[in-house]
């Protein structure tokens, strides 16, 4: 494998690839995971870097096969060069969004997703990662809910899933309408509004309970 990285490095890529298939086709025998995951990685970088007619397809194939064996060995090192690998060959391909996904994955750092339901996050790198959750807002006609959750840890460990629960929760001062009275101030909730109807508010505070009324403040969430 060290001639091909050195017959690639020299511009040698026809040498540089006879090399790596031949020591490819060695390393299974050999009972060498970790060896033939690096191979796959120097062959997936030689077709990035070889323009050849079939280049891309080889390049992924190299790329996500090295990708999928260093995830289930769970060996770090060959893990990032494979996710650096897979990222250079997405980004080269004009797929920017699933190259810096990579890139992000390789750093460890933020996974930025938006997830609907469930989802599952594949190739992470063993570590322990901590999902912070965005508020959710629910529209409403006259007034929208914003939803919250609270931070969360998930420990990744070599070659097993790890699962967390994100638990959302309404913000109290939410889906209200909020009404300022002489001694008062009452939260109209989305329901009495459509009504139509008069009703008093569906929580109220008397002056004694909040102080002076005119020193009442809102955050950019309603809540008092």
């Amino acid at each position: 494998m060290l001639l091909g990285r050195v017959r690639t490095d020299m511009g040698e890529y026809s040498l540089a690839e006879e090399a790596l298939l031949e020591a490819r086709a060695i390393l299974p025998n050999l009972q060498m995971p970790v060896r033939l995951i690096e191979c796959d990685v120097d062959l997936g970088g030689l077709y990035s870097t070889w323009k050849t007619p079939h280049a891309k397809i080889l390049s992924r194939k190299y790329a996500t096969e090295s990708l999928q064996a260093a995830s289930s060995t769970g060996e770090t090192r060959f893990l990032a060069e494979a996710l650096a690998c897979l990222a250079r060959i997405e980004i080269d391909d004009g797929n920017v969004g699933a190259g810096l996904d990579n890139a992000q994955q390789l750093s460890g750092s933020a996974l930025e997703k938006n997830p609907s339901a469930s989802q599952t996050l594949s190739a992470l790198v063993p570590g322990s990662y901590t999902l912070t959750p965005a508020s959710i807002t629910q529209p409403g006609t006259y007034v929208d809910s914003i939803f919250a959750a609270n931070p969360t840890t998930a420990t990744v460990n070599a070659g097993a899933a790890a699962t967390t629960t994100i638990g959302y929760a309404q913000l109290p001062g939410s889906g209200k309408l909020w009404v300022p009275f002489t001694t008062s101030i009452g939260g109209y909730a989305e329901a009495q509004l459509a009504s139509g109807t008069s009703q008093p508010p569906a929580i109220a505070f008397a002056g004694g309970d909040i102080g002076r009324l005119e020193a009442l403040v809102f955050d950019k969430d309603g809540n008092l």
